[in-house]
């Protein structure tokens, strides 16, 4: 499989149907490589829509899995970071009622809206950097997908 010009393009055509088809049917709908697919396309779409701390807050009990997803195509130092974070809760995620979500936020340590802020910067770059990434999910997935 060649590797598509656009590679942001290629993520969204791939993953978004996959994910329609989880929030119809559910993670027993997916294959091993399209929950991986998922997990990466929340990721993304959460923190870059409105950070990391939104990504916990929406998608929080995915956390766990997100960072074996970032292991497995590469992601190292996200996935490093992404786990850093997901101890700073007792349980290694967020509850899944929102009204018990909001209760573990006002106990979370200030440990980590730092690291979110961290995360941020390293999935979706930063003006000071000229957005260049240290890893680039799409690309290091779309690998993946290529090998397996």
């Amino acid at each position: 499989m060649n590797q598509p010009d656009d590679l942001g393009v290629w993520f969204e055509h791939h993953a978004h149907p996959i994910a329609e088809r989880y929030h119809s049917s559910g993670r027993g709908a997916l294959s091993p490589k399209d929950y991986t697919s998922f997990l990466l396309y929340t990721l993304q779409g959460e923190v870059g829509n409105g950070g990391t701390e939104q990504f916990f807050f929406n998608a929080g009990q995915l956390a766990v899995d997100t960072v074996a997803a970032l292991q497995a195509i590469g992601a190292v130092r996200a996935a490093k970071l992404l786990s850093e974070i997901c101890r700073c809760f007792p349980e290694g995620v967020l509850g899944k009622d929102v009204d018990e979500i909001r209760e573990e936020y006002g106990r979370l340590p200030p440990m980590f809206f730092e690291l979110c802020s961290r995360f941020d910067v390293a999935l979706m770059g930063s003006a000071d950097s000229g957005y260049i990434l240290d890893e680039d999910i799409a690309g290091l997935l779309f690998t993946y997908l290529s090998k397996h």
